[in-house]
C-alpha cells in the first residue's frame, strides 16, 4: 500500500479513535451524574448522543461525533477487509477480521443514531 492511502488511512482511524473517546466520555459523564443524584436514571450511548443537543454548540458536537463515528466504523471495516496492520493469516486473525467488520456495522449504527438524533433531520415513524 503506498504512502497516501496509509496516510489517509491513519487519519480516519485516529479520527475514529477520537469521537469514539468523546461518546464514551459523555458515557461516563451521564452515569456519574446518575450515581450523584444529578441525571436521569440510564446512562447509554443513545442518551449520551442525545445529551449533546443540550450543550453549548451542542449540534457542532454532535456533528463532529457523526464524523468520527462514521470514519471509526469505516477504519474497523477497512481493517477487516484490507488488513493494513498486515496482521499474520492466522485463523485466530481471520476470526478477529470478522469481528472487525460487525464491529464497522455497530459504530455504522451509532452514528445513524447520533444523525437521527440532529436538529432538523427527518425521524421514520415507528
Amino acid at each position: 500500500m503506498n504512502s497516501s492511502k496509509q496516510t489517509v488511512i491513519k487519519i480516519i482511524a485516529r479520527v475514529g479513535f477520537i469521537a469514539k473517546g468523546v461518546v464514551y466520555f459523555m458515557v461516563g459523564l451521564l452515569a456519574l451524574q446518575t450515581a450523584i443524584g444529578m441525571g436521569g436514571e440510564t446512562a447509554g450511548t443513545k442518551q449520551a448522543l442525545e445529551e449533546f443537543i443540550y450543550q453549548p454548540f451542542g449540534s457542532i458536537l454532535l456533528i463532529g461525533c457523526i464524523i468520527g463515528l462514521f470514519a471509526h466504523a469505516v477504519w474497523k471495516i477497512l481493517q477487516a477487509i484490507i488488513d493494513p496492520e498486515n496482521r499474520s493469516k492466522s485463523n485466530e486473525v481471520f476470526l478477529l477480521r470478522i469481528v472487525d467488520f460487525f464491529t464497522g456495522l455497530l459504530y455504522l449504527s451509532f452514528s445513524y443514531a447520533a444523525l437521527a438524533n440532529l436538529p432538523g433531520t427527518q425521524h421514520p415513524k415507528r
